[in-house]
C-alpha cells in the first residue's frame, strides 16, 4: 500500500485506466471502484462532509449505478449516515488518497477539492470582516450545515447553525455580519 501524494490530472486517468480497463460495463467499474476504495483507504479513516468532521467507516456499492459507491460515515456524537462517496474528503496524505480522487475525477468532480475543513478553513474563515456585510452564495445545505462561497470569489465555507433553517422563500445568499448586541450574527436568510 502506498502512500499517497497529490497526482496530476495524467496519473489519475492512469489510475482509472487501471481500475476500469477490464471492467466491462459502468456497473462493473463502479465494482471495481468500491473495490479498490475498500481495499487501498485504510479504515477507519477521518474525512469531511460538507466542511463537517467525520470517520469514513464503509465504501459501499449496492448495485444502483445512480448512488453508486457510497460512504458510510460515522459523526463525533455517535451517529452514522450514508453519503455518496464522491462527496467525502480526505487528506490526500492518507494512504489511498488518490484511489478517492481518482474516483471523483472518474465521475468528473474536482479529484482533490479544498472544503474539507480542519483548520485551513478556520483560517481562510477567520481572514473575512465581519464588521461588513458579506455576501455569501448557498452551494449545498444538509440540516444544521450549508456550503456557500463568497459572492464574487471562489472561497467555499461551511456555515453551521445551532438549529435547522426556517425558509418560506427562495434563497440566493446567506448573510453573516454584526448583530445589534455586538455579537456576530451567525446566519439570515436573504429573499431573492
Amino acid at each position: 500500500m502506498k502512500k499517497s501524494k497529490r497526482l496530476d490530472p495524467g496519473s489519475l486517468n492512469d489510475l482509472i485506466d487501471e481500475l476500469t480497463a477490464e471492467a466491462g460495463s459502468d456497473d462493473e467499474q463502479i465494482w471495481n471502484f468500491q473495490q479498490a476504495l475498500q481495499k487501498h483507504i485504510w479504515l477507519p479513516c477521518e474525512g469531511f462532509v460538507i466542511g463537517e468532521p467525520v470517520s469514513v467507516i464503509a465504501f459501499e456499492y449496492d448495485g444502483n449505478q445512480r448512488r453508486a459507491v457510497t460512504a458510510t460515515c460515522r459523526c463525533p456524537d455517535g451517529r452514522q449516515y450514508e453519503v455518496a462517496a464522491s462527496e467525502v474528503v480526505i487528506p490526500p496524505s492518507l494512504p489511498g488518497a488518490d484511489y478517492l480522487a481518482a474516483y471523483r475525477q472518474w465521475m468528473g468532480l474536482d479529484p482533490y477539492p479544498t472544503t474539507g475543513g480542519g483548520d485551513m478553513c478556520r483560517r481562510d474563515a477567520a481572514s473575512i470582516d465581519l464588521h461588513q456585510p458579506v455576501e455569501l452564495v448557498v452551494l449545498s445545505v444538509k440540516q444544521k450545515a450549508a456550503r456557500y462561497r463568497l459572492l464574487g470569489g471562489d472561497r467555499i465555507f461551511t456555515l453551521r447553525a445551532s438549529h435547522l433553517f426556517g425558509m418560506r422563500f427562495p434563497a440566493r445568499s446567506l448573510w453573516s455580519g454584526p448583530a445589534s448586541n455586538g455579537r456576530t450574527r451567525e446566519a439570515a436568510i436573504c429573499p431573492v
